[in-house]
């Protein structure tokens, strides 16, 4: 699992109910263009997707904008469609499952966190590249 430390140029496809957002980003968090966000329920507010307490329960989705939070800027994310990530211990029989976020760049198991934020079903598995229908999920997490 690496989380982002720049830019991801990810391409989205498979367009089955796209979504846009514009969420304001919480105070000081560096969001990262192609990382998986998620809420801080205490301020409503985005973070970068990772193993933290006092999140909601999925993601929000995917950052299209690299943005630095302060003086209540936002972030246009997209969900509802395909978009590819890194990934940590799935195989081919968790597809069609719902995965969960490991950290803003990278795509498991639910149980493989104690705080697992839900990115969406996982489509399609090439090795450890994981194609992710981002926030359309199939009820069954991955196991």
């Amino acid at each position: 699992m690496t989380a982002l430390a720049a830019n991801a140029d990810r391409v989205a496809k498979n367009f089955q109910a796209p979504r846009i957002y514009q969420p304001i980003v919480e105070d000081a968090a560096e969001i990262y263009q192609g990382a998986l966000v998620t809420v801080l329920v205490s301020s409503t507010y985005i973070v970068p997707a990772a193993d933290l307490t006092g999140c909601a329960a999925a993601v929000t989705g995917v950052a299209q904008e690299r943005v630095t939070g302060d003086d209540a800027k936002t972030c246009k994310v997209h969900a509802g469609v395909e978009y590819e990530f890194a990934s940590s211990g799935l195989g081919q029989d968790n597809i069609g499952e719902d995965v969960a976020a490991l950290d803003d760049n990278t795509v498991g198991l639910p149980g493989a966190v104690a705080n697992a934020h839900l990115v969406g079903m996982l489509t399609g598995l090439s090795g450890t590249t994981a194609t992710v229908l981002v926030g359309l999920f199939s009820g069954t997490a991955a196991t």
